[in-house]
């Protein structure tokens, strides 16, 4: 495999990311579920060094899989309780990663103990220089292995490829500029971090300590434990960008999406049919479901938040999340939405009728006006059924947004093929009412679009 793949830009993200405020507050419940079963295994099992070793590295899977595995679907800022990961695959990842410590640490500790024994030889030059040979590789060895490993656990579910080369081969020679990438950004951050934060962090002990002791003591302690807290924070996220960016990030296709629908005939992907008489226009708007609905306006604010040099990095990032939840309606909208901003719009069409029919539901309402709102020229292409254009032009007059729902009516009654004098009554019906809401311009906006369709017409 070549080393051309998106795991630079990805790291680039991954770090800037890591170093958002944010990440301190992620630490919390890694102390509290990572390093603070760490601590309390070692006192309690001490004296049984297996069991001890075995117990740690296991709970060490299980933290850094809750940031690798979200990574890995395209959740590069991903927390503890992320949404991303599924039950029993932190247990999975964690064996996984538990089989590869222990194939890299056998070699490990054997380079390790003939080091010790070729120095106790004596100080003749041939025990000394067998003594650094076996000495770097083993210290090699206990640098690189573990991060590497988490790569692995995190690229397979494969046991048997945890037993082959392979994977590694692939790391250290068919992927080497990503790995030097994959190690560079982790050092990077880690040390850009500190450099940020330090020393407010520093300040804020000092200030709160000054203020009541007992508190400053307790986030003094916090500090401390949270240099290894950021670790698997930042490793985790990175090993999953790295294997989201050896992936082919493609939007898979919707069934029915290249064909346009005909007015009149069955679309299995819309939520209303076009002959059928559900909707009318005095019939209320069914209630949105607050859980979608508080989904999808968070949505939108993050969306808003991306600058336009991050679109590219975010698109890819959703393409990535839809590769494992193909049917997520919140990842379709939020990859039509990015679309829409993309300088290049090629596929918006696609992206936005499929963002548009799968969230046209109460609660995802929202995101399917703001899809069509804003897919501008790509608008007339949209291969949507009259029956939900209706239904758009319905709850776009709900938003009082009197223009777009003018421009979807339009769309609706073509498909149905209404005769023009009743498109022109509606229209002007619409272009009344926003003017009685006080809002002139649609109401000036509405006319001026129906000159434009029938410029024959006063």
């Amino acid at each position: 495999m070549n080393n051309n793949s998106k795991f630079r830009g990805l790291a680039g993200q991954v770090v800037v990311n890591f170093l958002h405020p944010s990440s301190v507050g992620t630490a919390i419940p890694v102390i509290l579920f990572f390093l603070l079963p760490v601590a309390l295994i070692q006192a309690i099992f001490k004296q049984w060094l297996v069991l001890d070793a075995f117990l740690s590295i296991l709970i060490s899977g299980i933290a850094l899989s809750r940031f690798a595995i979200p990574a890995s679907r395209g959740d590069l800022d991903a927390g503890w309780f992320s949404r991303s990961i599924r039950n029993g695959e932190s247990l999975k990842f964690a064996f996984r990663y538990g089989i590869l410590t222990v194939l890299w640490g056998i070699p490990a500790g054997l380079l390790l103990f003939f080091a010790l024994r070729s120095a106790s030889g004596g100080p003749d030059i041939t025990h000394i220089g067998f003594s650094a040979v076996f000495l770097l590789f083993g210290v090699l060895l206990l640098i690189l292995a573990p991060a590497l490993s988490v790569i692995i656990a995190t690229a397979t579910d494969d046991p048997r490829d945890l037993l082959s080369f392979s994977p590694w081969r692939k790391l250290l020679v068919d992927k080497s500029q990503d790995t030097i990438a994959y190690f560079a950004a982790m050092l990077g951050g880690v040390l850009v971090f500190w450099a940020v934060y330090a020393l407010p962090l520093m300040l804020l002990v000092a200030a709160i300590g000054a203020m009541a002791p007992g508190a400053g003591a307790t986030i003094g302690v916090f500090l401390l434990l949270l240099p290894f807290a950021m670790t698997p924070i930042l490793v985790g996220r990175l090993a999953g960008a790295f294997v989201a960016g050896d992936t082919e990030n493609q939007v898979p296709e919707a069934v029915g999406a290249d064909e346009p629908a005909k007015p009149g005939a069955a679309d299995p992907t819309s939520s209303a049919q076009p002959d059928q008489p559900a909707e009318t226009p005095s019939s209320p708007l069914p209630a949105d479901i607050p859980a979608d609905q508080n989904a999808a306006q968070n949505l939108l604010k993050k969306i808003a938040a991306i600058p336009d040099f991050q679109l590219d990095n975010a698109l890819l990032l959703a393409q990535n999340r839809l590769n494992a939840r193909p049917e997520d309606p919140f990842i379709l909208a939020e990859i039509a939405l990015l679309m829409c901003r993309a300088t290049s719009q090629a596929g918006l069409d696609e992206a936005a009728t499929i963002g548009i029919r799968v969230n046209l539901q109460p609660g995802r309402r929202k995101l399917a006006a703001k899809i069509f709102v804003d897919c501008g020229k790509a608008r007339p292409a949209l291969s949507l059924a009259a029956g939900d254009l209706k239904k758009m032009a319905r709850y776009l007059e709900s938003l009082n947004s009197y223009q777009a729902a003018a421009v979807a009516w339009n769309m609706a009654m073509t498909k149905l093929k209404v005769d023009p004098e009743v498109v022109q009554e509606k229209l002007l019906e619409l272009a009344a009412d926003a003017e009685q809401a006080g809002r002139a311009k649609d109401s000036a906006g509405i006319m001026r679009f129906l000159e434009k369709l029938f410029p024959d017409n006063k």
